[in-house]
């Protein structure tokens, strides 16, 4: 369950996020829609602990993610589209650190990859930094 009430998000050149209040149940498929600047990867950012809303609080599982940032690394999954500082790693590489970050076992690491590569017919890509 994610919670989010009224968040607020500003940056030099002014406000970016202006009273964001939802919540996703369990289960759920969510994707954020909109032109660019319309302040979606910051509210991507700010949910995953990345960066801190100027005001609002946001709930995870019914944990303050204020008081509690590793609260996300267990519950939400995040590459973002340019993973800065990883530019060296294979995709192989990044995935299976993203895999240790979420405390997984290596085979179990191994084993999830391996079905990834297959059932997005990435081999050609896997190996490529």
């Amino acid at each position: 369950m994610i919670k989010v009430n009224n968040i607020f998000k500003s940056f030099k050149e002014g406000e970016v996020l202006k009273n964001i209040t939802f919540d996703f149940e369990k289960g759920s498929i969510v994707g954020f829609l909109g032109p660019n600047g319309a302040g979606k990867t910051t509210l991507i950012r700010i949910l995953t602990g990345v960066i801190s809303p100027d005001k609002g609080t946001i709930y995870i599982n019914n944990e303050n993610i204020a008081e509690n940032r590793n609260i996300t690394k267990s519950n939400i999954g995040y590459i973002p589209e340019v993973p800065s500082g990883f530019n060296n790693l294979t995709v192989k590489e990044f995935l299976f650190f993203c895999g240790e970050l979420r405390d997984l076992k290596k085979d179990v690491i191994k084993s999830e990859l391996a079905l990834i590569n297959k059932q997005f017919k990435i081999k050609n890509i896997f190996h490529k930094r």
